[in-house]
């Protein structure tokens, strides 16, 4: 008869310090990034909230169809423009939070300002993000968006010295597109505001954070929440846009 072997199982053979490290033995990395590369490709920064991939998406259609920017600087200030709204409507979806929501873009810079703010709010004063002049999109969302494939930057002119955004036109990404149009176009900021650089009462900001603030996304009844999953996980089979574009 064979003898009973013991099972031996791995010990530690001394106390491993956690608090610079959760990941003793190196294996979260590994896995990790083989997840992301695989689930989402082409994303390289910490997007928190996946609606600003939506948002900053509809802004860059928003500007160009309705601004018609002659050079990337009047394309920057569109998108800005829609940036910072953008923040300042969050902020007021959440005034009974005292105005907390995680990861907006600019927050720090923007609640001072909002509780500083009278009726009427001039935005043109608002400097919610100093080192890129196309606000959050450029400075965190850009590379992403052009890595994932919903946007590329094509030139203006011949010299190739000034630029301007294609969308894609795969049609998930268009329905996304549309399908946020279709709940802010039915705002004030919309129709009276978002072309123009001027004061903005703070009533119709925040009718605009309570029609598509951040939180927002996760309620079945976000227009571009499913398609969001299918586009970025993938999940329908007609999905073109990274082989595509």
């Amino acid at each position: 008869m064979a003898k009973n072997r013991l099972l031996q199982i791995a010990e530690w053979t001394e106390k491993v310090n956690s608090t610079a490290s959760q990941d003793p033995l190196g294996l979260s990395n590994r896995v990790s990034q083989r997840l992301v590369n695989n689930l989402l490709f082409g994303i390289t920064a910490l997007g928190y909230r996946a609606r600003y991939y939506s948002y900053y998406t509809w802004s860059i259609y928003d500007v160009i169809n309705r601004e018609k920017p002659a050079n990337s600087q009047e394309l920057a200030d569109g998108i800005y423009w829609r940036d910072k709204t953008f923040t300042l409507a969050c902020l007021l979806h959440h005034e009974n939070d005292d105005y907390s929501i995680s990861h907006v873009e600019g927050v720090r810079e923007a609640k001072p300002f909002l509780l500083a703010s009278k009726k009427n709010i001039k935005l043109i004063d608002l400097k919610h993000i100093h080192s890129n002049k196309e606000g959050g999109f450029g400075l965190n969302y850009k590379g992403s968006l052009i890595g994932i494939g919903f946007i590329k930057p094509i030139s203006f002119d011949e010299d190739q010295q000034d630029s301007t955004y294609k969308i894609n036109d795969d049609q998930n990404i268009q329905e996304m597109i549309h399908s946020l149009n279709n709940v802010i176009k039915e705002t004030s900021f919309y129709k009276d505001y978002a072309c123009k650089r001027k004061s903005i009462p703070i009533e119709v900001i925040k009718e605009l954070g309570d029609r598509i603030c951040l939180c927002k996304l996760k309620e079945p009844s976000a227009p571009e929440r499913n398609i969001l999953r299918d586009i970025i996980f993938e999940r329908k089979s007609n999905y073109s846009c990274l082989s595509s574009y």
